[in-house]
């Protein structure tokens, strides 16, 4: 599991783990995506090997690789060990179950 809060705080980013469009588990903040809308709007769950995101306004979504990819402006590898240094805990191994989790909040991972 990745500890997105602390890496959000590490690097300055605000988020929000209240509100009523806030699922549990997860944290909002502002799209850098879209960044058209400054409410906390893009919804990010550190859950499973790399969690995932989505953007309720403009339908962006992915893995946290391709989120701490744009924040960051960095490639693949290098935004998996920034990652990496805000894992805690195992890993979920059952690359099945992972997949299936993913595929229904997210669709395509990457």
């Amino acid at each position: 599991m990745i500890d997105i809060r602390a890496y959000f705080d590490d690097i300055g980013i605000d988020w929000i783990d209240r509100g009523k469009n806030v699922s549990k588990g997860a944290v909002e903040i502002n799209c850098p995506f879209c960044g058209l809308d400054p409410s906390k709007h893009l919804g990010v769950w550190g859950d499973y090997k790399y969690g995932g995101f989505h953007c309720w306004v403009c339908g962006e979504k992915g893995s946290l690789l391709k989120l701490v990819m744009k924040i960051e402006g960095v490639g693949f590898e290098k935004a998996k060990k920034i990652l990496d240094s805000f894992r805690k805990g195992d890993f979920v191994d059952d690359e099945i179950e992972k997949e299936k989790v993913v595929n229904f909040f997210f669709g395509d991972y990457f």
